[in-house]
């Protein structure tokens, strides 16, 4: 957890993460544990993909086009080495491209790019339960668009470039907030609303729409709550789910591997998520 001056920096990741398990959220912020886990050809892939799509974003803002030598970007960003064959390889490479050709309609020449992978925050100080802390996003794209009611919407693009069609509330409503505290600063742009859109890119689906002030407010306030948690900084239990057999403390320094005083049933039950 990064501070700004005496406030302490949130990302949606952060509240994402104490949310699943406040222990894990505990090994990696506080304690700035990394375990090694090898190289991952998802995370390789969902970084070549954003960078391509950051690349073609920037270059339809300076010449409104976008670039068309998608396979050497591609394979420049994706280490053959790191695979056991030219096959496995090339099927990464593919699976990148097209993953890139979902995203690159969004510009289709009658948007207006304002900003592409940056990061907003916003100082919350007000008290209400909460200690004031920097609540920032990075995001991917940031959009001006007219919509089919002839309403100007500043459009805030995430790309998800998994399979699964997860959205990602946090995110949305912490994009919304850090982009209307700076939009008038940053964009000097006349808007009606702004816009959320999450692009599921290996899926070849999206979903878009504007978020009402009540779901915003509902999110926000899940988050300030998540929030006040973590800058308490006094308990941060295991969360034992289904997915623990996947968290690299799991096994290693998680207190759920000595299963002290675990209700009944739930050491069988971590027993069984484990094998």
């Amino acid at each position: 957890m990064a501070t700004n001056g005496r406030l302490p920096i949130l990302y949606p990741k952060h509240l994402n993460l104490h949310a699943d398990c406040p222990e894990r959220y505990y090994h990696e912020q506080v304690e700035k544990q990394r375990p090694d886990q090898g190289y991952s050809p998802a995370l390789a892939k969902g970084i070549a993909v954003h960078a391509i799509l950051d690349a073609a974003a920037a270059e339809y803002r300076l010449q409104h086009s976008v670039p068309a030598d998608l396979y050497p970007r591609a394979e420049t960003l994706v280490p053959r080495a790191q695979y056991p064959s030219d096959e496995a390889w090339w099927a990464d490479i593919e699976a990148v491209v097209e993953a890139v050709k979902v995203g690159l309609p969004y510009l289709d020449g009658e948007v207006q790019v304002l900003a592409t992978e940056a990061t907003y925050q916003y100082r919350y100080e007000k008290a209400n339960g909460c200690p004031p802390f920097v609540l920032a996003a990075k995001v991917d794209l940031v959009l001006l668009r007219r919509a089919e009611d002839r309403r100007v919407l500043l459009d805030i693009v995430d790309w998800k470039t998994g399979a699964s069609l997860r959205r990602d509330p946090f995110q949305e409503v912490a994009s919304r907030i850090v982009v209307a505290a700076c939009a008038a600063q940053r964009f000097s742009v006349a808007y009606d609303a702004i816009q959320t859109t999450t692009v599921f890119l290996g899926a070849h689906a999206m979903q878009s729409g504007v978020l009402a002030d009540v779901e915003c407010q509902r999110v926000w306030g899940e988050m300030k709550g998540i929030a006040a948690a973590i800058l308490a900084g006094k308990e941060f239990p295991p969360n034992p789910s289904p997915l623990c057999q996947y968290c690299p403390f799991f096994g290693g320094v998680c207190s759920l591997a000595a299963r002290p005083n675990l209700p009944d049933g739930l050491g069988d039950w971590l027993d069984g998520a484990a094998g």
